[in-house]
């Protein structure tokens, strides 16, 4: 019978005992022990395979009435034997914050309740004994049915640390799943302040110098840096897509897509498969997206955006929409399949999204949403190359910036434009263009202090407005220097078209006349048609574009 697709499955025994396929990861539990650290935070995008890690774990390790370790028998980690003589020995503390997002700190606060609650009744036993004094028992209760003040609910893990050790005479093990997921909301819904403190205190109380913990791991998107969470927590070890340690163990290495592919007869797609899906930079391994890849089998064969699709974006979307003009330039690079060198900081700091570059570029890393070659220091400071990963992602972010022309006015302005362009009309084109700055303005500029945003904007729309007919090309200076767009037709009947971008330089007494002839002039001393003449294009239209603030101007010929 051939296994079924574990789609939405999360408990590695029902994976095991119910036929779905499952993609052998037990040797994290053999790099686990090996590494040896007290606690492990293990950060990855989501739906790359984390609570399934964590319920393995689980499983293997917990020492339950009925033993577990018939589920490992055919699987890589039965081959260690120094591994298997420690599953089944120690108690374990499994939660898993994922769904603890609510709207506001209320409704967050009281989901909190119920995850903890759920672990103190699934260790009701201990009650049972003599183990427990009587408030000991009080607070238990109080936990377990929902009522405890949010001081003892701080204290809750560390204490239920204290109650299995004093029980089992063995320090239990600590699984937190998604554990910034609150985080995040708590940032997006405006009680960060709230949500952080109580973190702090909830982990910070389990994890450091808890000398009941054997040890604990953690999983979650991103290293949230605010000062209180982990300070003083000496004994933890990040492990990112940035380190090698576990970078096989969350997402699919090639062999193991190859296989899963063979298995289900979908293999004569596999180059299709790894444009749309592969290309995550994980330590020394090349990853794919495990969620994509099942609901690529789940699908029969069907190349669609899934893992885009599985939750909201809106961080990501406002941290692209509200970036500076720095930052929406080097998304120009990225949309042309190309990289950027950016300083990367593993501890992101989310009071900073909007106001540090490296806390964008990051945030946009660990999230999934970029990729990274050539990680090395300069000068005591971590440079990667960042770079779009796949299809998939590269889907998304044109629908951002397509979406930004679909708003009022916006949206016929830029159709205009775009059609002119093809039509080669460099009357119409400027007319489109000059409309277009104008009407949006107040969409991508609405500070009025960076109107550079709004050209970068336009650029990123030809980028993606024209990217079936035409292969572009876009080189750019910083400063005052040139900003040009080549435009290569598939079609050599149709016209090639250059673009020359100059920011006027008032402190040389430029116009916007005159630089805009100097743009048109720049096309024609560097010879930029030279490439489009070598490809057998014989129409080019060469137009040169200056602007100051909200004021544009065009030169062409």
């Amino acid at each position: 019978m051939i296994k079924k697709t574990p789609l939405g499955i999360h408990d590695f025994k029902e994976m095991i005992t119910e036929n779905y396929y499952y993609i052998d990861k037990t040797l994290l539990v053999q790099e686990l022990l090996r590494g040896g650290s007290k606690v492990t935070l293990i950060p990855r995008p989501r739906r790359f395979g984390k609570t399934v890690n964590l319920s393995m774990l689980k499983y293997f390790f917990e020492k339950t009435s009925e033993s577990h370790a018939s589920l490992f028998d055919t699987l890589k980690i039965s081959h260690d034997t120094e591994s298997m003589g420690r599953q089944g020995n120690y108690p374990v503390i499994s939660i898993t914050l994922k769904d603890v997002k609510g709207p506001d700190w209320e409704k967050t606060q009281s989901l909190l309740r119920s995850i903890i609650a759920v672990e103190y009744k699934r260790n009701m036993y201990l009650l049972e004994d003599t183990i427990l004094d009587t408030l000991e028992k009080k607070e238990f209760l109080d936990i377990a049915e929902k009522r405890a003040s949010e001081s003892v609910l701080k204290e809750s893990l560390k204490n239920l640390t204290k109650y299995l050790a004093r029980y089992h005479k063995k320090r239990p093990i600590v699984l937190i799943d998604e554990y910034d997921t609150p985080i995040h909301a708590g940032y997006y819904h405006n009680y960060y302040k709230e949500i952080i403190g109580f973190m702090s205190g909830f982990l910070g109380a389990c994890l450091k110098d808890n000398e009941n913990l054997e040890f604990s791991v953690m999983t979650g998107i991103l290293r949230v840096a605010k000062e209180s969470i982990f300070s003083g927590l000496n004994n933890l070890e990040t492990c990112t897509f940035l380190n090698d340690a576990y970078g096989d163990k969350f997402g699919l290495v090639q062999d193991e897509v190859d296989l899963i592919l063979n298995y289900y007869g979908l293999d004569a797609q596999k180059e299709e498969v790894r444009v749309w899906y592969n290309g995550y930079q994980s330590g020394q391994y090349r990853v794919y997206n495990p969620w994509s890849i099942i609901q690529y089998i789940k699908n029969h064969g069907k190349l669609q955006p899934y893992w885009i699709n599985t939750s909201n974006n809106d961080i990501i979307i406002n941290l692209v929409n509200q970036a500076d003009a720095t930052i929406k330039a080097d998304f120009e690079q990225l949309l042309l399949g190309e990289s950027v060198t950016k300083h990367i900081n593993e501890n992101v700091v989310f009071a900073t999204l909007l106001t540090a570059a490296d806390s964008v570029w990051s945030m946009l890393l660990f999230s999934g949403y970029l990729t990274f070659n050539n990680d090395r220091l300069i000068e005591q400071t971590r440079y990667v190359d960042v770079r779009i990963p796949n299809a998939e992602i590269m889907y998304f972010f044109k629908n951002i910036v397509v979406n930004w022309f679909k708003l009022g006015a916006r949206h016929k302005d830029y159709t205009d434009m775009i059609n002119a362009l093809m039509q080669g009309d460099v009357e119409q084109f400027k007319i489109s263009f000059e409309d277009l700055v104008e009407n949006s303005l107040s969409f991508f500029d609405v500070d009025k202090k960076e109107p550079e945003r709004i050209y970068h904007a336009i650029i990123l729309g030809m980028l993606v407005g024209l990217s079936q007919t035409h292969e572009l090309k876009s080189n750019r200076e910083s400063g005052y220097g040139r900003y040009d767009i080549m435009l290569i037709p598939k079609d050599p009947q149709r016209a090639g078209i250059i673009l020359e971008f100059k920011k006027v330089d008032h402190r040389r007494g430029e116009t916007l006349a005159t630089a805009a002839q100097g743009a048109l002039g720049q096309i024609n001393v560097k010879k930029y048609e030279q490439e489009l003449i070598n490809r057998g294009i014989n129409r080019i239209i060469k137009i040169g574009i200056a602007f100051a603030g909200k004021d544009v101007m065009l030169a062409s010929e």
